[in-house]
């Protein structure tokens, strides 16, 4: 990693060997300033970034430089694109926002704003089949610190991480999203629903969550038990399927004194 690269997983770098060298100042009012009233120090073994802060006011800029732990660095600098402020926490353009870059070899924040140069961007995720993507960004969909959330439409079920965040890969020349697009997988009550024996059904969505079964009979049949049943929330039916039953008057005719009686099947 070399000037004008920056540094958004720090602390999950290799160790460095030796003692790292930062430009130090604190409220500059130019980077020319800092460079000459500050100094180059030598920072303790646990600081393993060089961090630059620069602030708008009233006056115009005010750089701050300093020894920085490597994790503490990076949590600073992925907030430059929040929105605390408009349209950024991070906007040199506009009063009262400040920005932090974070480096870690010797010198390299020597530069005032070295981190706010072009930044990579991710490939475009897609969205699930059977189900939605909402992304929460600064400007851009692609932009790091971008952030997806994934649901799925009802009768599915998310199989894979809920969440994709557009992250600097670990030499910082590209971005890319840490979790794939996951998929929405159907959900199901088991058994899927027959029709009854002499009779019919209709379901709205198959045995997916959600669906309505609804049973009929033939003629001369009629419906023992529930109309309908639905594939409720924990993948089981709300009802028991019912059966179709012949339609039958009692008592059953008899033969007549010295006669005969005939009944037909319908």
């Amino acid at each position: 990693m070399r000037a004008g690269a920056l540094v958004v997983t720090l602390f999950s770098l290799f160790t460095v060997s030796h003692a790292l060298q930062c430009w130090i100042c604190t409220n500059a009012r130019s980077n020319a300033e800092c460079l000459t009233e500050g100094e180059l120090q030598t920072c303790q073994a646990n600081q393993r970034a060089c961090q630059n802060e620069v602030r708008t006011d009233n006056l115009g800029l005010r750089i701050t430089k300093r020894c920085k732990q490597a994790e503490a660095c990076d949590n600073n600098f992925i907030q430059n694109p929040r929105p605390a402020w408009y349209p950024a926490q991070c906007n040199p353009k506009v009063r009262h926002t400040v920005c932090r870059c974070c480096c870690d070899f010797d010198e390299c924040n020597r530069p005032a704003m070295f981190c706010l140069d072009s930044l990579p961007q991710c490939q475009a995720i897609g969205t699930p089949r059977f189900g939605s993507k909402d992304c929460a960004f600064r400007s851009s969909m692609v932009e790091v610190g971008s952030v997806c959330s994934f649901t799925c439409n009802r009768g599915y079920r998310l199989q894979g991480d809920a969440r994709s965040t557009c992250r600097m890969v670990a030499d910082n020349s590209s971005a890319s999203f840490d979790n794939p697009v996951p998929t929405c997988v159907p959900t199901i009550c088991r058994p899927a629903q027959r029709a009854p024996s002499n009779g019919g059904i209709v379901c709205t969505d198959e045995n997916r969550v959600g669906s309505v079964c609804t049973f009929s009979c033939r003629r001369g049949y009629f419906l023992s038990g529930s109309t309908t049943t639905t594939c409720a929330d924990d993948f089981t039916w709300n009802n028991s399927p019912p059966i179709c039953l012949r339609v039958t008057c009692d008592p059953p005719h008899s033969n007549p004194a010295s006669g005969s009686v005939s009944c037909s099947s319908r």
